[in-house]
């Protein structure tokens, strides 16, 4: 198979920039062919508008009352998970299990953060409530990216309903690649469950058929979760057979398709392998036809387009360099586009590591002192939030971690049960195990039902502070002083005999201020000014997109052991093809090219950016720049340091 590496060197004279950019376009348009390329623009367009992506930090997950909530909220750009420094309002609401609002609060972040508290009063009564954290531009997508946490209130002597004792009672088998075809080899994730839903760790059992047959053995880990194969047959039926157990548990009946393709994957030193598998009925119906195959995370597709000969099993192997960092969302089609199959496979590298702390601590009779230093993190910004509490508690029980939280919630349809320990504190990833998990989670948040609609446009803005319209009720006007507050600055804003009213955006008013405003006249004076005056936003909205979200999280042995392995290796019996060598986003490789030959900060204001932001005053004041608007125009001052516009 003919590829484009853009890492090969040329030799002789060299050829242009340009030149070399529309070589690549050429051979990256060859290479998807006519079918995949559909499926390709269908998806730029759905992923154009920017997302963003929340986490928040709680001090713990169940408290008393009269005790203090406090938080830390982190937003983050969902492609590249860096800090958003776009979105400054963050919306913080506290729910009953009803969805009725106790409290609720905006929040003000600075470079992607911010800290607040919440009171656990008696607007609290003992029960289960949520923690909602959202921005207004979130509202454009119906994904999992804000950020909702389940917490429970406790009266003073009263315990959580938490039961450490766990007994079997249910049994799932979910299908690799979410679908599982009569008569063909299926790879399976084995979930066990108790009766209120909780993992059930550590059971070792034989899947056999109605009639005795031994279909499979597997074993599951800390969390629930294992893996078997065997053939599946229409109309068969299967339970689990264990030494301890009185008499075999019936499995969950799985959804078996007598035509279709399974997808399946098996991880391999430095690359991967696709499977396409399907029986003989269905290989009938797809030989010598086109099917693409493609693979994203969300934000960016690549793919190619493959097809069935005579053989009803095919590999296909992809390096891993050519994967995404984390999730790698891989989807096959039919000749018309339509998909057959779909399986979530997560790439651990690079992910970045959790820097390394030395800590140092200093007791006095009254406190205690502690430092953390990281050589790492010289003449860099970072914020930190800490929750302290004694070794023994069992009140810090969240199901995500920062690192979950970016590379996992926003992609699953269905959230996975302590999603933080596959993580450790050092970078690594539990791979195994999350494989095994991500496929008993079944699809993936994106509908390519809606990605080929190409309907999305965001309506909702990002929101900077508070913007302030206003009326003027007489003719006789000039110019108007907004008094300072705690965090702006005086602003003058001067207005033509003409105008009606003028507007002023970034106002950052703390709770409890109040809005000063001024008519300066003509002869020097402030009068108190004539003005209808409207805040935008006004209130603080409900909302919450319709993705379920996991309850309380008990405190499990995060030691996870998979003794089988998710894949088996059937590789022996499957049509071994081409590797497959996928080529980079030129747009990516540009930016990359500008970022590099230019000192300070680049940022690169096209039309996505421009959609951000009411106004380019209130771009630059994201940047950090004081914008002054008098007449129509504006000024920036304040900073010691002025922007270059090209």
């Amino acid at each position: 198979m003919t590829s484009f590496n853009p890492k090969h060197k040329f030799v002789g004279k060299p050829i242009s920039h340009k030149l070399l950019f529309y070589l690549a376009l050429i051979i990256h348009l060859q290479y998807y062919g006519q079918d995949t390329l559909s499926i390709v623009d269908d998806f730029t367009l759905y992923a154009a508008p920017t997302r963003e992506v929340l986490y928040v930090h709680l001090n713990k997950s169940h408290f008393f009352k009269g005790e203090t909530m406090g938080f830390t909220v982190y937003t983050f750009d969902k492609t590249h998970k860096i800090p958003s420094k776009t979105t400054r309002n963050v919306y913080c609401l506290i729910t009953d299990e009803y969805g009725n609002i106790i409290k609720k609060k905006m929040v003000l972040t600075e470079l992607g953060m911010g800290t607040d508290l919440f009171s656990i009063d008696n607007n609290l009564e003992a029960g289960r409530y949520y923690f909602k954290a959202y921005t207004n531009y979130q509202r454009n997508f119906n994904e999992p990216n804000p950020y909702i946490q389940m917490f429970e209130v406790l009266e003073f002597g009263q315990t959580s309903k938490r039961s450490d004792s766990v007994s079997l009672t249910s049994i799932y088998l979910r299908p690799e690649g979410n679908q599982a075809i009569a008569n063909t080899f299926t790879n399976f994730s084995v979930v066990t469950r108790d009766d209120r839903g909780k993992p059930v760790p550590y059971i070792t059992g034989t899947i056999v058929s109605a009639d005795g047959s031994k279909k499979a053995q597997f074993t599951t880990d800390s969390l629930g979760f294992g893996s078997c194969g065997f053939t599946p047959v229409m109309g068969e039926r299967y339970s689990m057979q264990n030494d301890s157990l009185a008499a075999p548990i019936a499995i969950k009946p799985f959804a078996l398709s007598q035509h279709g393709v399974s997808l399946n994957i098996v991880d391999m030193d430095g690359k991967i392998g696709v499977i396409l598998k399907t029986n003989p009925t269905t290989l009938n119906q797809l030989k010598g036809q086109s099917l693409p195959l493609v693979f994203h995370n969300g934000s960016s597709l690549k793919g190619f387009s493959t097809q069935f000969d005579s053989e009803p099993s095919q590999i296909k192997y992809i390096n891993k360099q050519a994967l995404f960092t984390g999730i790698n969302i891989f989807t096959v089609f039919d000749a018309n586009n339509k998909p057959l199959a779909e399986r979530i496979y997560f790439n651990p590298e690079p992910i970045k590591k959790v820097l390394p702390f030395t800590v140092s601590r200093k007791t006095t009779p009254d406190s205690i002192s502690i430092t953390l230093t990281s050589q790492s993190l010289k003449d860099m910004l970072h914020g930190f939030s800490i929750s302290v509490l004694p070794p023994s508690t069992r009140s810090y029980a969240h199901n995500h971690n920062i690192v979950s939280a970016l590379y996992l919630t926003p992609y699953l349809k269905d959230p996975i049960w302590h999603a933080k320990s596959y993580f450790e504190l050092d970078g690594r990833v539990n791979f195994q195990a999350l494989d095994n998990a991500l496929i008993a989670s079944g699809t993936s948040t994106y509908d390519w039902h809606a990605i080929r609609a190409r309907k999305l446009t965001p309506h909702y803005a990002f929101e900077d502070g508070i913007r302030i319209r206003a009326k003027i009720n007489k003719a006789d006007h000039s110019r108007f002083l907004l008094m300072p507050t705690t965090l702006n600055e005086m602003e003058i804003l001067t207005v033509e005999d003409t105008a009606t009213g003028f507007q002023s955006t970034g106002r950052y008013p703390l709770l409890e201020e109040k809005l000063a405003v001024s008519e300066l006249r003509k002869n020097g004076r402030l009068e108190v000014p004539r003005l209808y005056i409207q805040f935008s936003p006004s209130e603080i909205f409900n909302w919450t997109p319709k993705y379920p979200v996991t309850g309380i999280v008990e405190s499990p042995d995060l030691s996870l052991v998979t003794k089988n392995p998710i894949i088996q290796n059937t590789s022996t019996d499957v049509q071994q093809l081409d590797e497959v060598v996928l080529t980079v986003n030129p747009k990516q490789e540009r930016n990359a090219t500008i970022e590099f030959e230019n000192w300070g900060d680049v940022d690169f204001f096209d039309d996505r950016t421009r959609d951000r932001y009411p106004s380019l005053a209130s771009y630059f004041r994201t940047k950090g720049f004081v914008v002054v608007e008098i007449g129509g125009k504006f000024e920036i001052t304040g900073t010691g340091r002025h922007p270059y516009l090209y």
